[in-house]
C-alpha cells in the first residue's frame, strides 16, 4: 500500500500522519478547513471521510492500532512477551490515533463556524448535516478520550477558524464525557422527530436512513453512559442515561442485522474502499506473524465456541500442527519468539495459531463495524443484572452471544478470498450451529457462572476482540474482567500494562500548553471512569 506523507500545521503544532490517497473523493468533497463558502452537506461528507479509517477496522487499525498497541494491553491479539510488548511495536501507530482524532476535529470546528454565520432558514436545512457530523465527532473524540484520557477539543482548529496561533491545552475527559452525553441526547431526540432528514448522496454510513442515525446517536450515548456508570464522578449520571435510554421510553438503539451501524464495501461508486484494502501486504503466511497471531487467553475462552474456528486457523504445520494455539503470557520471551518464529522441520511456520485469512486477511467483503446488535444486548443484560432496568438479562446475554456469532460467521462465509487462501483456511462449516444450537451454546455459559457480569463482561471482551480491540480493553479496565496474567518486563519506559497511552511525543514537543510532565508514568495514570 502506498502511503502519502504530509505534514500538517494543526493548532501551530506540527504532527505527521501517514493517510491512504483519495484524491477522486477529495475532488468532490472539499476538505472543509480549505473551503470559502458553506456547503454542508459536502463538509459533513469530508468529516466523515476524515475520520472513517478510525471508527471502522481499517488498514490502519487492523495492522497497526489494534494489533500492535490495543491487542497486547487487553490480549485479544497475541504478541511476543518481550520488553516492549506494552509499548506497542510502531508508535506512529499510536501517534495517529491522536491525530486522526484531530484532524476531524478541526474539519468539524470549520463547519460548525460555518453552519453558526448562516441565518436561520438555511441553519434550519442545514442541520441534519451538523448533527450528524457532530455524531460522528464524537465517536471519533471518545475512543482518542479512552484511550489518552484528557485531550485537546474546545481551542482545537483555531488557526483555521480565526487565523491565530493558539497551542490547544487538554480538556478534562470528565468534562467532555459529560459534555458529548448531554449533547448526544439532544441530537438524538432530535434525528427521532422526523423533521431531519440527510441524503444518501452525503451519507456513507447510513445512507441517509434517519432512522439509523436516531440509533447512532443513541447506541453511542449508552456506550458512553456505560463506560462511566460502574465508578467515578459520573457513575450518578452514566446510570440515569442507562436508565432514560434501556427503561423503555422511546430511545430506539441498535437491536438487530439490519440497523447495525457499518460501513460496507459497495463495489462501485466513489466510495468504493476496500476496508482491508492492502491488509495482506506483508501478510502473507511466511510474514508479520505477530500482527495476526492468537492469544491464549482468547483460546481459551473461546473452547466449545463457534467463533473459534471463524476467528483463528489451526496451526499449519510443526508439532502443533491441527491445534489452535495462542500466545501464553506466562512464558518467557525466548519461549514465545521461538514458537512466533517456527520450530522443528517445519521452523518457517508460526507455532500459533493465526486470524482466520478467510474472514479476515484476505476478504475485500469484511465490514467496517460501528455499532453493533451484541454490543447493545451485552449492555441491556448488564443493565437488568444491576437492577438499573428491568427485562431478561439471560434472554438479552443470549441474542448479544448469537448475533455475535453470526456477524462472524457471515464474514466467513461472504469471503472473497482467493482459491490459495481457502485452500490454507477453508471457510467454515457452520451448518450444525443452527440458531437453536447457538442459544442453546449461550444459555449454557450463562448457567454454569454464578456470576452473572462476569460472564457478560467476558462476552463482551470477546465479541470486540478483532473488530474493536479498544472496546476489549475498555471493559477490562471498567470491570477488572476478564481477569489476565501480564508479565512484568525489562522496559525502562513501560514495564507493566498500562492504564492509558501518553501523549504523542510530536505534540506535547511543539506545544507548549501540554504538559512536559508526560512521562512514562504517566501510563500508570487511571482514568477517571475505570477500576
Amino acid at each position: 500500500m502506498k502511503f502519502k506523507y504530509t505534514v500538517i500545521i494543526m493548532l501551530a503544532a506540527t504532527l505527521m500522519f501517514s493517510q491512504c490517497s483519495d484524491e477522486a473523493f477529495n475532488d468532490k468533497y472539499a476538505d472543509p478547513s480549505k473551503v470559502a463558502t458553506a456547503s454542508i452537506d459536502k463538509m459533513m461528507t469530508g468529516v466523515l471521510m476524515a475520520g472513517h479509517e478510525f471508527v471502522k477496522n481499517s488498514y490502519w487499525r487492523f495492522f497497526g492500532y489494534d494489533s500492535q498497541n490495543i491487542g497486547p494491553v487487553c490480549q485479544t491479539w497475541g504478541s511476543v512477551t518481550g520488553p516492549r510488548i506494552y509499548e506497542g511495536g510502531f508508535s506512529p501507530y499510536t501517534d495517529e490515533a491522536w491525530i486522526k482524532c484531530q484532524k476531524t476535529l478541526v474539519q468539524f470546528k470549520v463547519l460548525e463556524k460555518l453552519y453558526n454565520e448562516l441565518d436561520e432558514a438555511k441553519k434550519e436545512a442545514f442541520k441534519p448535516y451538523y448533527y450528524g457530523a457532530k455524531v460522528f465527532t464524537y465517536q471519533c473524540v471518545l475512543q482518542t478520550l479512552d484511550a489518552f484520557g484528557d485531550i485537546p477539543f474546545s481551542e482545537v482548529g483555531q488557526l483555521s477558524i480565526t487565523g491565530k496561533v493558539v497551542y490547544p491545552k487538554r480538556d478534562d475527559d470528565k468534562a467532555l464525557y459529560e459534555m458529548i452525553i448531554d449533547d448526544l441526547g439532544v441530537i438524538g431526540s432530535e434525528f427521532a422527530s422526523g423533521n431531519l432528514k440527510i441524503s444518501a448522496e452525503s451519507d456513507f454510513i447510513n445512507d441517509g436512513d434517519m432512522g439509523k442515525w436516531t440509533k447512532y446517536a443513541n447506541s453511542i450515548r449508552l456506550r458512553a453512559a456505560v463506560r462511566v456508570s460502574s465508578q467515578g464522578d459520573l457513575k450518578a449520571k452514566g446510570e440515569t442515561v442507562i436508565k432514560e435510554i434501556l427503561g423503555g421510553t422511546g430511545k430506539p438503539v441498535v437491536r438487530g442485522t439490519d440497523d447495525m451501524i457499518k460501513l460496507i464495501r459497495r463495489g462501485e461508486g466513489e466510495f468504493n474502499w476496500d476496508r482491508f484494502d492492502g491488509i495482506n501486504d506483508g501478510l502473507d503466511y511466511g510474514g508479520w506473524r505477530n500482527l495476526r497471531a492468537a492469544s491464549k487467553a482468547m483460546i481459551d475462552r473461546l473452547q466449545g465456541d463457534p467463533r473459534l474456528e471463524l476467528i483463528y486457523d489451526a496451526v499449519h504445520g510443526g508439532p502443533k500442527k491441527g491445534q489452535r494455539v495462542g500466545v501464553d503470557t506466562h512464558d518467557s520471551p525466548a519461549v514465545t519468539e521461538a514458537l512466533m518464529a517456527g520450530t522443528g522441520v517445519d521452523n518457517n511456520i508460526c507455532q500459533y495459531s493465526n486470524l482466520n485469512e478467510a474472514t479476515f486477511v484476505d476478504n475485500k467483503n469484511t465490514e467496517g463495524f460501528i455499532v453493533t446488535p451484541s454490543e447493545i444486548a451485552f449492555y441491556r443484560a448488564e443493565a437488568i443484572v444491576r437492577t438499573l432496568v428491568s427485562g431478561d438479562a439471560k434472554a438479552e446475554f443470549v441474542k448479544g452471544v448469537k448475533e455475535s456469532v453470526k456477524l462472524y460467521a457471515k464474514m466467513n462465509t461472504n469471503s472473497t478470498a482467493s482459491d490459495a487462501t481457502l485452500a490454507r483456511s477453508p471457510k467454515v462449516d457452520m451448518s450444525a450451529w443452527t440458531d437453536a444450537a447457538i442459544e442453546a451454546f449461550a444459555s449454557g455459559k450463562w448457567d454454569s457462572n454464578s456470576n452473572k457480569l462476569e460472564v457478560i463482561y467476558e462476552q463482551i471482551w470477546l465479541h470486540f476482540s478483532i473488530i474493536n480491540s479498544i472496546q476489549s480493553w475498555n471493559t477490562i479496565r471498567r470491570t477488572g474482567y476478564p481477569a489476565l496474567h501480564y508479565p512484568t518486563t525489562t522496559s525502562l519506559t513501560c514495564p507493566n500494562v498500562p492504564h492509558r497511552f501518553i501523549v504523542p511525543a510530536a505534540e506535547w514537543s511543539v506545544n507548549p500548553n501540554i504538559d512536559r510532565e508526560e512521562t512514562p508514568t504517566a501510563y500508570y495514570q487511571k482514568l477517571f471512569w475505570a477500576k
